[in-house]
């Protein structure tokens, strides 16, 4: 049985670390803590229930949704975050802003399609079993999903030219710009590609247990945990600090019960902070 919550458990990391991908593409480069990143989380599922409804092919309804969301995140960014930045005004006053567009989205969401617990598919979910373990085919493509786009945004991160300049201006914004290097295309790439990311993750989770207006920010928060865990602006570490609160929380609830999930990964995180703030597999760094 225990081997069954550590399979869930693994399934949902990778769905963690793949959240938290998503959230370090904005914040390693822009340095802005995007809390409004939780509402572009919930937006893209009422996207593509939309288009569904609407009578779009599913295919086309899920590519379109990446696109939109992908736009949504983009708007946000140098609509909102670039005029206040070109004010200079500080990462607070822009995290605050931030606060405020998730606030406007989740309403206007709630508005639009009410706040009761929609589904994408009301088909039942075939499972297949190997002995007292059961995975459902939707299990098995978030895996896979999940699997596929975390290796390709390695590969991309560790043997291409994007992947160097991604670590470059994440290391030093001024000396990226000193070498003659495009930070507003640079970003402008990420920031679409991080509500793209942002998308395939809530997607995944909409067909699998459905989805509400305000799923968003749990959601984020364990994104964040998981950048702890890993060290902030590791993507290796973000996957295996996924996969570990994932196997953690499903642990937690064999063990004790669901309602005590939420504060064992929060006692978990406050315990990481005093022992070790760079994170588990982060490394030290030198203020000067």
């Amino acid at each position: 049985m225990i081997i069954q919550f550590v399979i869930n458990g693994f399934i949902t990391g990778l769905i963690y670390a793949l959240a938290a991908m998503a959230f370090s593409f904005t914040y390693n480069t822009t340095k802005i803590f995007h809390i409004a990143f939780a509402g572009v989380l919930v937006t893209a599922s009422y996207i593509l229930f939309f288009l569904i409804s609407a009578g779009v092919p599913l295919f086309i309804a899920i590519l379109l949704t990446l696109i939109l969301n992908g736009l949504l995140n983009l708007v946000i960014e140098k609509g909102i975050y670039q005029p206040l930045e070109k004010r200079r005004n500080s990462l607070n006053t822009i995290m605050i802003a931030s606060i405020g567009v998730f606030t406007i989205l989740i309403n206007l969401i709630a508005i639009l399609f009410g706040n009761e617990n929609k589904i994408l598919s009301n088909e039942i979910i075939q499972a297949i079993t190997f002995g007292n373990i059961i995975i459902t085919q939707m299990q098995l493509c978030q895996l896979s999903v999940s699997a596929i786009t975390i290796s390709l945004i390695l590969f991309v991160l560790a043997k291409t030219r994007w992947g160097f300049n991604i670590k470059a201006l994440s290391n030093n914004k001024e000396l990226y710009v000193v070498l003659g290097n495009n930070v507003n295309r640079t970003q402008t790439i990420l920031t679409f590609f991080s509500g793209v990311l942002a998308a395939v993750v809530s997607i995944l989770l909409a067909f699998d247990v459905g989805f509400y207006p305000y799923f968003g920010m749990p959601l984020l928060l364990n994104a964040l945990v998981v950048m702890i865990l890993g060290g902030i602006g590791n993507f290796y570490g973000s996957v295996l600090g996924g996969v570990l609160l994932g196997i953690i929380q499903s642990l937690s609830v064999y063990y004790f019960e669901a309602r005590w999930e939420t504060a064992i990964t929060f006692v978990l995180l406050l315990v990481l902070l005093i022992l070790r703030p760079q994170g588990i597999f982060g490394h030290k760094q030198r203020l000067v």
